[in-house]
């Protein structure tokens, strides 16, 4: 019981979380995609701006201060063990842009047994050359919130159409970690000439029935798009 309360009170703690400390970090200007002239980084300690963004990063540091925890089979994931997973989010680990971030393969090195393949979500700051974006990503967290609480549901668990979430990030930066025998999205699929006829409509047959099935439990799931299918190497979602 008392496991029960202090999960229930993170996860209280977690649906508060401010978006300001995952924003204002300076990997979010110097590995954006969105800034015109990567050259152009070494004179960033000379912008105004750039000053203001580290004086709000420091003036955030001590907010979210939320120490993260296991939550029944899903574990917490520092940032360090992130990185590694990824392997420093190196591009060949890339998979696909996702609604609000990038998707990533990812492996957990085990000891004494096979290394386990695995998927990392992540949810993305970068700052735009612009400054545009604060309110935009103000509802990130809520989104990464969202996700962690619908994948905890037991009505989910086990479903062969559920991706199996094994872990989560809230150190530095927002990520959530699944089981990896899915490793292409559906968005992609869809504009390969591979992705033949057969395969399309077994997709799209799993799907249908996926849709069916939260129906009849009334489980309510969000948006349901491409770009959040993934799909394995036969052709199952």
């Amino acid at each position: 019981m008392a496991e029960q309360e202090a999960s229930q009170q993170f996860l209280t703690e977690l649906e508060a979380l401010r978006y300001e400390p995952y924003y204002y970090q300076e990997d979010n200007i110097l590995k954006s995609p969105y800034m015109p002239n990567p050259a152009l980084y070494k004179y960033l300690n000379l912008d105004p701006l750039f000053k203001q963004f580290r004086t709000n990063a420091e003036s955030f540091r001590e907010i979210n201060k939320i120490a993260g925890r296991d939550l029944d089979n899903v574990k917490y994931c520092n940032f360090p063990m992130l990185n590694e997973i990824t392997n420093g989010f190196k591009k060949e680990n890339f998979i696909a842009k996702t609604l609000f971030g990038s998707l990533y393969r990812g492996t957990i090195v085990q000891q004494g047994s096979r290394n386990r393949q695995v998927l990392v979500k992540t949810w993305d700051f970068y700052r735009t050359h612009s400054g545009v974006g604060n309110a935009y990503y103000a509802v990130y967290p809520s989104t990464f919130y969202a996700e962690i609480k619908l994948l905890l549901q037991k009505e989910l668990g086990g479903h062969d159409n559920v991706v199996n979430m094994i872990g989560y990030c809230l150190e530095k930066k927002l990520a959530v970690i699944y089981d990896g025998k899915a490793n292409k999205v559906l968005s992609q699929l869809l504009k390969s000439d591979n992705f033949d006829w057969d395969g399309r409509m077994k997709v799209a047959l799993q799907l249908a029935k996926f849709l069916e099935w939260l129906h009849a439990k009334h489980i309510i799931l969000g948006a349901i798009s491409a770009d959040s299918i993934l799909v394995d190497e036969v052709v199952g979602i």
